[in-house]
């Protein structure tokens, strides 16, 4: 027997249509992308929004994030979104994030922030903000 170590995780999509509840799909959408910062293999990673909703889908999300979303340290109680795996895996998202930006991808950023931490006592960390990228080319 050979030890071996699997990542079963994929470009899991989520799909809302023009009769979706559009509070159950912010809600689940949130749930599904925000658990445990963003680390789960089966989130929801691309948002596949009909024409119909999506500006308004666009914008409840972003509510959402804004007004849920404390970052920190995630023993806090209050703190609702902590730190990446490592700080190498920030500088790669932060690095990923650059790349989409030049290749036409729009961000939506989290309150007055981008997705650079700016708070001195995080700043050195593996936080990001969450975000919304939405704009890119299928191909990229």
């Amino acid at each position: 027997m050979k030890k071996a170590c699997f990542e079963l995780g994929g470009s899991d999509p989520f799909v809302v249509l023009k009769d979706a509840n559009m509070e159950q799909a912010v809600n689940v959408a949130y749930a599904s992308r925000m658990a445990n910062s963003g680390q789960v293999c089966c989130s929801a990673k691309r948002f596949i929004i009909t024409a119909p909703v999506y500006d308004e889908f666009r914008d409840r999300l972003i509510e959402k994030i804004r007004a849920t979303s404390v970052i920190g340290d995630p023993m806090d109680p209050v703190i609702t979104v902590g730190p990446l795996a490592s700080v190498t895996q920030r500088d790669t998202f932060l690095r990923q994030m650059d790349v989409a930006t030049t290749e036409g991808g729009a961000s939506l950023s989290y309150g007055d922030l981008n997705w650079r931490i700016q708070d001195p006592e995080l700043v050195d960390g593996a936080f990001v903000a969450p975000l919304l990228l939405e704009g890119m080319d299928s191909n990229s």
